[in-house]
């Protein structure tokens, strides 16, 4: 996870082939999580650039002055 400071990226995947893709990070006291899963055979689940995109939007206004 370039871009934001200790952030950890992962996907997940259950027994029936649902899918989940993660990213998690820290500021103070507080932890933000950003993810999205979905059931096997989604038609559109968003892609891992989408949830990462979405992780730096959140991390560039939790940083704003």
């Amino acid at each position: 996870m370039s871009g934001i400071p200790d952030a950890y990226g992962f996907t997940a995947t259950d027994a029936r082939g649902g899918f989940g893709v993660n990213v998690l990070f820290a500021d103070g006291p507080f932890v933000y999580h950003v993810g999205a899963g979905w059931a096997a055979g989604a038609t559109s689940p968003p892609t891992k650039q989408q949830v990462v995109a979405v992780a730096h939007h959140l991390y560039k206004r939790v940083h704003a002055s």
